[in-house]
């Protein structure tokens, strides 16, 4: 997305209409990894975009290019979704993860009946752990609750945090993989039963 195009949603969605940039670029990942396609106008809806409004093809353009990246396997942060050294410091609505966080959490949400739906149950386990690495960064509450639950790997609220971020990496990889094969299995069968 060039430059432009992003200060212009940055403006619009710091009127408070909607998500912050980061929690939109969260939400927008979740919806970009959903085991079965999601129209515009649904998330548009969402996140209270009115399909009609000037900026419409922006925020398109912004989930084209996480799709795009889903697809093409090179999945990653933002680039403005920067860490920080003190990994505590990583969570809650002030840093640019927990926002993203908190935006993925609002987009996992929306959409887990989708991934009822279609998750093997032998996957299940997987997309907790994965949705648990991803969520925990969005708010303080939700760090201790996770810590409370693992207690006998991250004996404070810094110490999950420090842990969470060593997964990160590799449960974006993995949340993106799970929904994009089933998206791209129910497509197929879509296709098969059209032909």
């Amino acid at each position: 997305m060039n430059d432009e195009l992003k200060q212009s949603l940055e403006t619009v969605i710091a009127t408070g209409n909607t998500l912050s940039y980061l929690e939109l670029q969260g939400f927008l990942f979740a919806v970009a990894c959903s085991p079965e396609s999601v129209s515009a106008e649904q998330w548009l809806e969402v996140v209270a975009i009115n399909a009609d409004d000037p900026l419409t093809q922006a925020y398109m353009a912004l989930h084209d290019s996480i799709s795009q990246q889903i697809k093409d396997r090179n999945i990653s942060l933002p680039a403005e979704c920067f860490l920080v050294a003190n990994p505590n410091d990583n969570v809650g609505e002030q840093s640019p993860l927990g926002q993203w966080s908190r935006g993925f959490v609002q987009g996992h949400q929306w959409l887990i009946n989708l991934w009822n739906a279609h998750l093997p149950d032998e996957l299940r386990d997987d997309l907790a752990s994965s949705v648990m690495v991803l969520s925990s960064f969005s708010s303080p509450r939700i760090a201790e609750s996770f810590t409370q639950q693992i207690k006998s790997k991250a004996t404070t609220v810094e110490d999950f945090a420090a842990h969470m971020l060593d997964l990160l990496e590799n449960a974006m990889k993995r949340y993106a993989l799970m929904g994009h094969s089933m998206n791209q299995a129910s497509l197929e069968v879509d296709k098969d039963a059209n032909a």
